[in-house]
């Protein structure tokens, strides 16, 4: 039981990084020259974390702004992001991206996200929904 949760947990770490890394990863090209944000804050093998990104984690964390530049907070968002990046590329060499049932939550995924900013952003009203 414990190796099937074990798996689940490392599926769900993987898809939530393949996710994060298909969104910021369009259209590179040289991501040392080109990355988008301008300064590189870490490098994970041959990913890197950029300023831009750092600061996207500190938005969807909801750390407030005071908060962003305590050197404590910065290091455990930053951790958390390199330790998804991390997973991400294991997962990919593990192949785990191909398997039928990753893949259906990777095409599940932006509708759940964009679904979610919607009712965050108050678009979405009980009478916009069919009975």
């Amino acid at each position: 039981m414990l190796n099937r949760s074990k798996l689940l947990a490392y599926r769900v770490l993987g898809v939530m990084g393949l996710c994060a890394v298909a969104l910021a990863g369009c259209g590179k090209k040289d991501q040392a020259a080109t990355a988008p944000g301008g300064q590189v804050v870490a490098r994970v093998g041959d990913e890197v974390v950029t300023t831009q990104e750092l600061e996207n984690e500190f938005r969807w964390a909801n750390i407030p702004a005071e908060k962003q530049k305590d050197p404590a907070t910065v290091k455990q968002v930053l951790s958390e992001l390199v330790l998804r990046k991390y997973l991400l590329q294991q997962a990919i060499n593990a192949k785990l991206d191909r398997e039928p049932s990753v893949l259906l939550d990777l095409l599940r995924a932006p509708c759940a996200s964009l679904g979610k900013r919607l009712c965050i952003a108050g678009g979405w009203r009980q009478t916009d929904h069919p009975s």
